[in-house]
């Protein structure tokens, strides 16, 4: 890597990035992380920097514009300082004063440089070099965001930005072109996303918002601020003496009448169990100059007076598939129909594709009422799935059947958006199946959808995709799909993580030890000691443990075997309950995928594999404790992230069917009556 000299790209046409152009792709691209907060604490704005041209002008353009505006926003939190995070492979000699001189040279742009060196040890301790393996850049590219990861929560930035460009874009669609994808694939790289190869990082992965809630010191708080409080009041306050209610003429205004507040009801026969929450939040990857060319970000720079470094190895075109496609960029001329404009715009045409389409899944969800009930304490949905047969026409016509047929291709591809959707409320799994593999599925929830020549579709039956298990509750009118965590089979290895809290203290005897010595009493406790950070279990929750002894603890699904021991332990009144609760919320073997606290022996193995005798001693989401040991050990957990945005709608109701309508109430007399005669319309003319 060395430094390109200025003078060779001197460019007098070229227009350079200006501060307030990078602020409004940065806006356009990064929304606020929480829109319902009402304050955000000060944060970094964390780029990543590897010295090239992008890295550096992206750097040059974030100092501008805090130099220019200070606190502005990005992602809703106000930026007091921009970091340079700059990670030091170790793949080969000199990298490690390459890191110092790009350090450097962002200190003298004005942001705080950080080098993060990757640690290849256990490669090498096996006689392993880490630059002759095959796979070394994935390698990389997972250690690479995980140091990044961790960097990033420690100095509480939310957002990471990145330096891809333009012309990056036009190489990603043309790798793509040539990998075969569809048009999902060649919408490239998207502006957001969230942080890639951190799945099991609490608090870059999807998570941490419980956990900053419940801090003392909260980065953003949901509450309204005083001043506001006090202008709700003086609004009520004033709208109540000018409007006189008369309460005799008044009719009451069910909770149905409101769309965002509807009462669901109580069912008393089912036992109440407060659901555990649900996370939020992460670390978002941001790509803010992907509007922008090559050309326009070394203008910025030359502008400035500022350099940059070059990496030789992309000027070997054998190295990599990338490089090989920027030479064919650079140093051919394309087609028309690959060239940057008409790429670029194809990639265009396939994100606003993309976002159509899962648009119109999210509105058939809510708009029908899909999601009926989500239990975060088992990790269960129910869901109502809707007819995607279309409604006939008044008048026959002979080619009804053939559109209908037609139709059938888009309507399995919504279909499949929607279950994407649902099957991410349960599915332990970080990638959701491709709408291209789950055509069996749809013809499976959607037989209306299966072709016309197709026979009689089969009753319903249990399936399983993606770890979730799909078994129908067949009702009069309708099917019910019940979701659950697909039991885990004999060839499976169980979720399962320990902490160990001997590693701390002292080790355990060994057997000679134990036979020389008398046991010794048990030591007073010390307080309480807790984990640094969440850990992630089966994909689904999170999980962190408080004890005051020393000992060894692991979380792993509920087992018949030992429940029975557990069960003679607990008092009568909290059996009952656990019976009830797994009757209600676990039936069958959703129990076996329940997390449960286990206490192993203090003579158990220090190795990942040492598990050695275990004892049950709670059921975290059922809350559900062995008495007296609340004293010693507490175990909180938290569920995934998930899309609550599709919870709680109820089926929007049709024409004739006014009085569910959420906003009957809400009408006026001469609207309620305009609406009673085209309800009766409707049903006369459908009579004909």
């Amino acid at each position: 890597m060395g430094s390109r000299s200025i003078s060779s790209f001197v460019n007098g046409v070229t227009r350079p990035v200006s501060a307030l152009e990078f602020k409004d792709a940065l806006d356009a691209a990064c929304r606020p992380q929480f829109p319902t907060a009402t304050w955000y604490r000060d944060r970094p704005l964390a780029l990543a920097v590897s010295g090239g041209l992008d890295s550096m002008a992206l750097t040059h353009l974030a100092v501008e514009l805090s130099r220019s505006i200070p606190q502005f926003r990005v992602a809703g939190y106000p930026v007091t300082s921009v970091l340079g995070l700059i990670i030091d492979h170790g793949l080969r000699e000199g990298s490690a004063e390459e890191a110092m001189k790009v350090a450097a040279a962002i200190r003298d742009i004005g942001a705080a440089p950080s080098i993060k060196t990757l640690k290849w040890g256990q490669l090498v301790k096996h006689g392993i070099v880490p630059a002759d393996l095959s796979n070394v850049e994935s390698m990389a590219r997972k250690l690479r965001y995980w140091y990044l990861g961790k960097s990033l929560r420690n100095l509480g930035a939310p957002v990471l930005l990145l330096g891809h460009h333009e012309d990056d874009q036009h190489e990603t669609v043309l790798m793509r072109l040539l990998g075969g994808h569809s048009y999902r694939g060649l919408r490239g790289m998207q502006p957001v996303n969230d942080m890639p190869e951190t799945q099991g990082l609490y608090g870059v992965h999807k998570s941490g918002l419980i956990a900053d809630q419940q801090s003392t010191r909260p980065s953003v708080r949901f509450r309204p601020t005083q001043r506001e409080q006090k202008r709700l009041r003086n609004i009520f306050r004033e709208e109540h003496r000018q409007v006189p209610v008369d309460t005799s003429t008044r009719q009451p205004v069910g909770t149905s009448a409101f769309h965002d507040n509807v009462y669901l009801g109580d069912d008393p026969r089912v036992p109440y169990l407060r659901p555990v929450n649900t996370e939020g939040g992460g670390i978002c990857v941001v790509r803010p100059l992907l509007g922008f060319s090559k050309d326009r970000l070394r203008a910025t720079l030359e502008a400035r007076g500022l350099s940059w470094f070059e990496d030789h190895t992309n000027a070997d075109q054998t190295l990599t598939m990338r490089n090989a496609v920027r030479h064919i960029v650079r140093d051919h001329t394309l087609p028309k129909a690959l060239q940057k404009e008409s790429i670029l715009a194809l990639s265009q045409k396939a994100r606003k594709r993309v976002e159509h389409e899962e648009a119109e899944a999210r509105r058939l969800l809510t708009r029908e009422g899909v999601a009926k009930n989500f239990d975060p304490c088992a990790g269960t949905l129910i869901i109502d799935l809707p007819s995607m047969r279309t409604k006939r026409r008044k008048r026959r016509d002979r080619l009804a059947g053939a559109r209908a047929e037609a139709r059938k291709p888009r309507q399995k591809l919504i279909a499949a958006l929607a279950l994407r959707q649902l099957i991410d409320f349960v599915t332990p799994e970080t990638n959701l199946p491709p709408p291209s593999a789950m055509g069996n599925v749809v013809m499976r929830l959607f037989p209306e959808l299966r072709p016309s020549s197709d026979p009689a579709p089969p009753r319903p039956t249990a399936f399983g995709i993606a770890g979730v298990l799909f078994e129908p509750i067949v009702r009069p009118d309708s099917v019910r799909w019940f979701l659950s965590r697909a039991p885990y089979t004999s060839k499976q290895n169980l979720p399962n993580f320990f902490h160990d809290w001997r590693i701390a203290g002292e080790a355990p005897p060994t057997p000679d030890q134990k036979a020389a010595c008398p046991p010794a009493p048990p030591s007073p406790p010390r307080g309480w000691h807790s984990m640094k950070m969440r850990r992630l279990w089966d994909g689904r929750f999170w999980f962190s443990i408080d004890s005051t002894v020393r000992e060894r603890f692991h979380v792993r699904p509920y087992d018949t075997t030992h429940a029975r021991a557990f069960k003679r332990r607990l008092l009568p009144h909290q059996l009952a309950r656990m019976e009830e609760l797994l009757k209600h919320y676990a039936p069958g073997k959703v129990r076996t995928t329940l997390p449960a606290l286990y206490l192993a022996d203090h003579d158990a193995p220090m190795t990942l594999e040492g598990v050695g005798n275990l004892t049950l001693i709670s059921l975290p989401t059922l809350r559900i404790q062995l008495p007296g040991t609340e004293e010693w050990i507490r175990c909180n957990c938290t569920y995934k992230k998930v899309d609550t945005g599709l919870l709680r709608h109820p089926k929007r109701a049709t024409s004739g069917q006014h009085e569910d309508a959420w906003n009957y109430h809400m009408m006026s007399t001469s609207r309620r009556i305009r609406v009673r005669r085209l309800s009766k319309r409707n049903k006369n003319s459908r009579r004909l």
